[in-house]
């Protein structure tokens, strides 16, 4: 899994990237992180990967 910060609209977003691979597999806990906390619609998915976004800078602890 990757995570960015990206800002759109001066609001600052984490991205999470994951491949399908990882996201799909029983054994992964990615899944089950992103839903505990609310992120459960991808925002972008392409052959290989899926994207979630969090609003807030989640990489760095502030929201």
């Amino acid at each position: 899994m990757e995570m960015n910060l990206i800002t759109v609209g001066g609001k600052t977003f984490t991205r999470f990237k994951l491949s399908l691979k990882e996201y799909n597999d029983p054994n992964s806990p990615y899944k089950r992180i992103l839903n505990k906390y609310g992120v459960t619609n991808p925002t972008k998915k392409s052959s290989r990967f899926i994207y979630f976004e969090m609003e807030g800078d989640w990489l760095n602890k502030k929201s």
